[in-house]
């Protein structure tokens, strides 16, 4: 079977993506340049995908309005693409665990806030949740919704409903240098504990040996 001259085309697209990612490049740039979306999108999960592997998982719990579901859902998309263990309700069903036990277990906890929000009420019994367990919140809300009192001293992530990817981008920076701090702090402690062990080996051969002199 011959391969299409499309699919080389689309092939070295996707690898000139991947270098532009390198360089620091943001996949709503690249489309704005002229770029076609989905490739752009297609490329930046798998590009996401590759750049994860080796880093500590970090799992968030996303509150929402059952009618921006159409939005969580690409949220959810392209943070597990990332490598972002994330809890949705529609997409992960709860089974025996309490919703309390979920947001305890959740590293972040990200507030999806929109102009339509029908199930507000429950999207602020679940931030009182998050709050009462210290998780760190990340307040996402849509241009022209209304703040609620309890975000007025929290930095907030105000995105247009049209420019989502581009706010999401921002977040999945934000949650990936966390992460690579957390691998960084667990290497140099590691490093530390084989230091501590390599001064309590060098100290054992010296007490061996001065009982051994001892013992002459």
């Amino acid at each position: 079977m011959k391969l299409g001259r499309e699919f080389y085309v689309v092939r070295n697209m996707i690898e000139l993506l991947f270098w532009e990612f390198e360089r620091g490049r943001r996949p709503s740039e690249l489309v704005k340049q002229g770029f076609p979306k989905s490739t752009v999108y297609y490329a930046y999960k798998r590009w996401l995908q590759m750049k994860s592997t080796g880093l500590p998982p970090l799992k968030v719990f996303i509150s929402h309005s059952v009618s921006d579901l159409n939005l969580v859902i690409r949220m959810h998309d392209v943070f597990s693409a990332a490598g972002l263990t994330v809890y949705v309700a529609e997409l992960n069903p709860l089974a025996s665990k309490k919703v309390e036990d979920v947001i305890r277990d959740s590293d972040f906890f990200v507030a999806f806030l929109t102009k339509n929000g029908q199930r507000l009420s429950w999207v602020n019994y679940e931030i009182g949740l998050a709050k009462g367990l210290n998780k760190p919140i990340i307040p996402l809300v849509e241009e022209g919704a209304e703040l609620p009192p309890y975000l007025d001293e929290k930095e907030v992530l105000f995105f247009n409903r049209e420019a989502l990817d581009e706010t999401l981008e921002r977040v999945i920076d934000y949650l990936n240098n966390v992460r690579r701090e957390k691998a960084q702090a667990t290497f140099i402690s590691a490093l530390v504990a084989l230091g501590l062990m390599a001064i309590v080996g060098v100290s054992l051969i010296g007490l061996l040996g001065l009982l051994a002199s001892e013992k002459r």
